[in-house]
């Protein structure tokens, strides 16, 4: 499985997807990332969704109808809370409330517009008469959308996964959080750019030359 975003660009995607400045640099989150989001129209927060038996939060991406790569004009991704532990010993175990299940939705792609799969054409000669024929094959690759559709939690936890699915829903949870409990608060600012972290000159050079 594809990862999702590295950890230390959370804050970046989040901040150019609350609607705010140019996104022609959220296609190092995957081919078209940045074309797609172009079309987006809003993104809100719902916390305690109906139906829901938890405490939880629900993501809800908008997007304009003139979207060309899938048909939906909403995508979700849904969390849910636990504030107690499952442990025999939970005041020890104990860490805080943390996301014990998560649920993206179905994203139905137009002909040509999967932004998930790569597709090219392999070469295959026939062992017998030597003739030459070409299949379409498809590859998965890396993209912001996978963000809808996480890897499943285990019953006992994220800690029990491998460490590529582990590694993948840190990185989603982080993403969500950030929106939830930063971002969409502060949305207006982020739009304006006021919101957006201020560095000066020295901790930039500082930053550079620590690489």
């Amino acid at each position: 499985m594809s990862g999702l975003i590295l950890d230390k660009n959370n804050e970046e995607l989040a901040n150019n997807f609350s609607l705010g400045p140019d996104l022609g640099s959220l296609e190092k989150f995957g081919p078209g990332t940045g074309t797609t989001l172009q079309f987006r129209k809003d993104i809100r927060c719902i916390l305690n969704p109906p139906n829901s038996q938890t405490t939880s939060f629900l993501l809800e991406f908008h997007f304009l109808p003139s979207n060309p790569f899938f048909t939906e004009t909403i995508l979700t991704k849904y969390y849910s809370i636990r504030f107690q532990s499952n442990d025999s010993n939970p005041y020890q175990s104990y860490d805080g409330p943390e996301v014990d299940y998560c649920q993206g939705c179905s994203i139905t792609w137009t002909s040509n517009h999967n932004l998930t799969i790569q597709k090219r054409n392999r070469r295959i000669r026939n062992k017998t008469t030597g003739a030459i024929r070409f299949v379409q094959v498809e590859k998965s690759i890396k993209s912001f959308f996978d963000f809808f559709s996480p890897p499943i939690i285990p019953t006992d936890g994220i800690h029990e996964m491998i460490d590529e699915d582990q590694i993948h829903l840190e990185a989603d949870i982080e993403f969500g959080l950030l929106l939830k409990q930063r971002i969409l608060p502060k949305a207006v600012l982020y739009y304006t750019g006021e919101g957006l972290p201020v560095y000066d000159d020295k901790e930039l050079t500082s930053s550079d030359s620590s690489q």
